[in-house]
């Protein structure tokens, strides 16, 4: 069927689609998906995160990537991290021995910011490494992506 501006996109018999007359299967897009994550302190600590209506947690499935985004909110400008933080719960587990892409960082009640160390295990765990304690935080927030199996 036609897509735009006469590019063809192809159903595929063993699923998926291609786009601009491609046949070959291993190119078609077979996976799409999006909703929301909840995260899980794994170790370390998080002081007064916020309520439920303060964290967004959201994800986007593209074939064999993840992106994710959140932001963890706090009225009263005193969330804290505390130690090496890892958070869990997101919605796929990831590839093993890949490098995920990433950037967490916080927004602080004095106007200033952190960027946090930070990677995804091979558990799908993303670790904030060795900070000590960051405090005065009013938005905790990160993106990034990282590769699943298809």
């Amino acid at each position: 069927f036609n897509v735009n501006n006469g590019e063809k996109a192809r159903i595929l018999t063993g699923g998926g689609i291609t786009f601009n007359g491609d046949t070959a299967a291993a190119n078609g897009l077979s996976d799409y998906e999006e909703g929301d994550w909840t995260f899980n302190v794994y170790s370390g600590t998080i002081n007064n995160d916020g309520t439920t209506s303060g964290r967004v947690c959201k994800y986007r499935k593209v074939g064999g990537t993840v992106h994710f985004w959140f932001d963890f909110f706090q009225t009263n400008n005193n969330m804290e991290l505390v130690g090496t933080v890892v958070i869990s719960g997101f919605p796929f587990t990831p590839e093993t021995d890949f490098h995920a892409h990433m950037n967490i960082s916080t927004y602080n009640s004095d106007g200033s910011g952190t960027s946090l160390t930070n990677y995804m295990d091979n558990n799908g765990r993303l670790v904030f490494h060795g900070n000590g304690t960051v405090s005065n935080i009013r938005h905790l927030w990160g993106f990034g992506s990282y590769p699943v199996s298809n």
